[in-house]
């Protein structure tokens, strides 16, 4: 891609975002990016399946998406040896895992594992 063609891509979609983001408001915006990720999707159908409330399918996306961003950041700091980033990662592959077995509660953990877990295996590779 043309690095000028990047740029105004670029720029028109920080514009459609606020553009969006003052129409919808901050949670209406929220529920519209949701509304676009199949892992959301993915959630909802798990939480409808275990008679959970919708809402509850936004609370792990929005468990899922912290402990990524955690993850990428962790990668990122050069300060960390090899060992200490992989103890780190580790460690927040536990603080998540139990952080959403309580969200998700006992009943739903190994559906949960099944259908939209894959991603926490990637957290401390």
């Amino acid at each position: 891609f043309d690095s000028d063609y990047q740029l105004k891509r670029d720029e028109h979609e920080g514009q459609r975002k606020a553009f969006l983001m003052t129409r919808l408001g901050a949670a209406g915006f929220a529920a519209f990016e949701r509304g676009s990720d199949p892992r959301f999707h993915t959630l909802l159908k798990l939480a409808r399946r275990l008679d959970l409330a919708p809402a509850t399918a936004a609370q792990w996306l929005e468990i899922q998406t912290t402990a990524q961003e955690q993850v990428r950041q962790t990668r990122l700091l050069a300060a960390l040896s090899d060992d200490a980033r992989a103890l780190a990662l580790l460690a927040l592959r536990a603080e998540t895992e139990r952080t959403l077995r309580s969200a998700v509660g006992p009943r739903g953990w190994g559906a949960y594992q099944r259908v939209a877990g894959d991603w926490l295996k990637q957290l401390s590779e």
